[in-house]
């Protein structure tokens, strides 16, 4: 496989991103802010069409499959560093073989690429070093959930593989499935077809089920349902806590936006929270209030973004917009209102040790419990702030203790955090203080602090303090 490397000179690149960002703030806008741009040298970022699985999240780290919609002369996996969103970074472009792309699959600290003919590509996500094989997973792929994977096996077989090991990817069992399948989509432990649905919640026997379905889901997010009704142009939102018989939320007329021209959702939508997000082909990005879905309200978005045409991810209040015409990633905040969260957080439980040896590990412990309306999780925002630690005493870099990708707190639900220590090198009398947070939102909760002393050698016992 062959790895490119990019270079660019620092005074052009720190140019362009102020002029685009200084062209940005000056468009009509409504709760979005520009937060940083990043050209992309050697005319990367090809084919971007706004579908669905074109570019995904994980961590601080955000691959892009650069290649859907048609077969082009260079197709990509390109993986960028967003740790800080105010200053992305490319670390990889990994050339793949030429075909027609349809969408990828992440796990594990790999890409599985779904494609139209061949064997389908696996490509190992390493930032210094990413390579490319083909695995023995059939073509079509339907969708994920977690470590297990959909695949439609022609003809009319349905099967669940493990890609716990995306590497060695194995076949867990397969179901009959009508020719074709039409509309499929996955949330949760269920497949959702044309008539049917599969629910595989016991992998090893999943059911086949015949059902009420006759929509196109866009995107599933728990047991709500999204999509959109090209025929009269709406946003549709569907209950499928039941999912033999979905129930309808409400729908919203795209056509009573007038600013935006009535071009419907065209290219991409994100779901934050209570929040959805959508660019369509006018480049306009634009807010809708999902707080109660029996009544979605528009809360306004962003105009013609400058130079915007092609895919869209978010999370945390960022969008993530990719234009395939210019070569740009460009990151914007939405900085409106976010109607029906509510941030809450009580304190259950907390331990640390009162000293802890210069050089030594140590862990202290604190247990939350989630009393606000959002559920916490990694990928959703929500972790432990490390408000103030003049010692250095929480041990890593990051500021934040993470709730792991996969976990999620429920409110109502407790959550217990454990905080690594370190020993600093210096002796003394030191006070860590830590709060939750929603990344880019706000801090909420009780500040939870405790005093550690830094000795050669001491006793372990526990002197917590609660601040309001």
């Amino acid at each position: 496989m062959k790895r490119l490397h990019f270079c660019a000179g620092a005074l052009i690149f720190a140019l362009m991103c102020s002029q685009a960002l200084a062209q940005a703030a000056s468009q009509f806008s409504y709760n979005f802010e520009p937060v940083s741009f990043l050209r992309m040298p050697g005319g990367a970022l090809n084919s971007l069409e706004g579908k669905n699985g074109q570019a995904v999240i994980k961590g601080n780290r955000l691959y892009v499959l650069d290649g859907v919609g048609y077969s082009q002369t260079s197709d990509f996996v390109h993986g960028f560093d967003i740790s800080d969103p105010a200053a992305p970074r490319l670390l990889f472009s990994c050339q793949l073989p030429n075909d027609y792309y349809k969408a990828m699959y992440v796990n594990n600290g790999y890409a599985i690429l779904s494609r139209i003919s061949g064997a389908n590509i696996l490509v190992r996500l390493d930032d210094a070093n990413p390579t490319t094989q083909t695995t023995t997973i059939p073509a079509e792929i339907l969708g994920q959930s977690d470590s297990i994977l959909v695949v439609n096996d022609t003809p009319g077989r349905v099967q669940f593989w493990d890609i716990t090991n995306p590497a060695a990817a194995y076949k867990i069992s397969s179901k009959s499935a009508p020719i074709p399948v039409q509309y499929p989509t996955v949330g949760g432990s269920v497949l959702y077809i044309k008539d049917f649905v599969y629910d595989f919640s016991d992998v090893h026997n999943p059911k086949k089920i015949e059902a009420n379905i006759s929509a196109d889901y866009y995107l599933i997010m728990g047991s709500t349902g999204y999509y959109y009704d090209n025929t009269y142009n709406l946003l549709v939102i569907d209950d499928l806590s039941n999912p033999v018989s979905p129930r309808r939320l409400g729908t919203y007329v795209l056509g009573e936006i007038q600013e935006y021209n009535n071009a419907g959702i065209e290219t991409s939508l994100v779901i934050d929270g209570s929040l959805a997000f959508f660019l369509n082909i006018n480049a306009d990005l634009y807010a809708f209030d999902l707080s109660n879905p029996g009544s979605p309200d528009f809360v306004r978005g962003y105009r013609r973004i400058p130079n915007i045409y092609g895919a869209i991810v978010g999370q945390n209040s960022l969008v993530y917009l990719f234009d395939s015409m210019n070569q740009t990633l460009a990151v914007y905040r939405y900085t409106g209102p976010r109607p029906g969260l509510v941030h809450g957080a009580s304190l259950v439980n907390t331990s640390s040790p009162a000293s802890i040896q210069t050089g030594k590990s140590g862990t202290a412990s604190v247990t939350l419990r989630n009393s606000g309306s959002s559920a916490w999780g990694g990928t959703l925002g929500y972790d432990l702030n490390v408000n103030s630690d003049p010692g250095n005493i929480v041990a890593g870099t990051s500021q934040h203790i993470a709730i792991p990708d996969g976990v999620t707190v429920q409110p109502g639900q407790q959550y217990t955090f454990q905080v690594p220590l370190l020993g600093p090198a210096t002796t003394g009398h030191y006070t860590v203080q830590l709060q939750m947070i929603h990344q880019f939102v706000t801090k909420f909760g009780p500040v939870v602090s405790f005093d550690i002393d830094v000795v050669s050698a001491g006793n372990s016992v526990q002197n917590w303090a609660l601040f309001d």
